[in-house]
């Protein structure tokens, strides 16, 4: 959160604490405002974690600081279930609509990288039936997930099975999750590793 946010997180946390029959001091305010503006990218995100807490809290205290953060932290993860199931979706229209003779640009960067994870592009296209393609979808989706925690560290460029295949530009209707940047994808004992080899057996 920014600084400029500080009055209207004042105002929403006072009504916080109404809702748990306590009053809040200023200098209360400061503090949660100091611990907590680092953790949330704006206010909304801080409200959304609030009310989540609101609606689990068990206790007559006031939640600390470190509740609202625990609660942003389970919000972020139904967040990115939801993220990761609609990039599937945008995954699979590509399949059927774009085809393996064209090279698919999506917006959602991590897209590319998960197909490159799943053994490319073509190798996606060439799902011989409906229930291998959802398979195939619940794959992408958990690898999604992984890539999303873990950051983006590389440029992938899909490839089509043509010498000469046309570039078509994938729009997506969400926002990304937060990236996090890091060298490594997935640790070195990952089970992801061996995605490629299953479908080999398609």
């Amino acid at each position: 959160m920014r600084e400029f946010e500080y009055d209207e997180f004042a105002m929403y946390l006072t009504s916080v604490a109404m809702s748990f029959d306590k009053e809040i001091k200023a200098a209360q305010i400061d503090i949660y405002f100091e611990v907590l503006k680092d953790e949330f990218e704006n206010l909304e995100e801080f409200k959304r974690a609030s009310l989540r807490l609101l609606k689990t809290w068990e206790y007559s205290y006031m939640p600390k600081p470190a509740h609202f953060i625990n609660s942003g932290k389970e919000f972020d993860e139904i967040d990115l279930e939801i993220i990761a199931k609609k990039a599937s979706n945008v995954f699979v229209e590509a399949i059927e609509s774009v085809g393996r003779y064209s090279i698919p640009e999506f917006e959602d960067k991590i897209i590319s990288q998960v197909i490159e994870m799943l053994g490319g592009w073509v190798e996606c296209c060439n799902i011989p039936s409906y229930d291998k393609l959802n398979w195939l979808k619940k794959d992408f989706e958990n690898v999604y997930k992984q890539v999303a925690e873990k950051g983006i560290t590389k440029e992938v460029k899909l490839l089509a099975a043509t010498d000469n295949p046309v570039t078509k530009k994938i729009s997506c209707d969400y926002k990304h999750p937060k990236i996090k940047v890091a060298n490594n994808l997935l640790p070195a004992n990952s089970t992801l590793k061996n995605l490629k080899l299953a479908y080999k057996t398609f």
